[in-house]
């Protein structure tokens, strides 16, 4: 194998046009791409808003300040403003997310998605 930027012109274009038609077929097939730190943030989010959804049946309420005991929690907020105000919080979220789908792709899963 070369390393594409060492291949001349020629090649260079007969392995963008193959690219492109894999993509276009696996496109066709219901498929989608994404960044892994896409899929990653999305799935952050998505833990974020479930354990929202947790403490907050729980009682909990947001306060600048974690207690507790009186069910206050800093966190209670959308993922967005979250990430703004305490992006070592956010970072859990991701980290967590990562492991998640690192732990899938050891044993063997691959992420398939499917539209309509």
């Amino acid at each position: 194998l070369v390393p594409f930027e060492q291949l001349s012109e020629e090649p260079k274009q007969k392995n963008i046009m193959n690219a492109q038609g894999i993509f276009n077929i696996l496109k066709a097939k219901g498929f989608g791409f994404m960044s892994k730190r896409d899929l990653c943030r999305a799935i952050a989010r998505q833990i974020h808003d479930n354990w929202v959804m947790i403490q907050v049946q729980n009682g909990f309420v947001w306060g600048p300040e974690t207690d507790k005991a009186n069910k206050i929690h800093r966190d209670l907020l959308d993922f967005d403003t979250l990430e703004m105000m305490y992006p070592e919080d956010v970072s859990y979220d991701m980290e967590t997310a990562e492991g998640l789908l690192n732990s899938m792709w050891e044993a063997g899963f691959v992420l398939v998605g499917f539209m309509g």
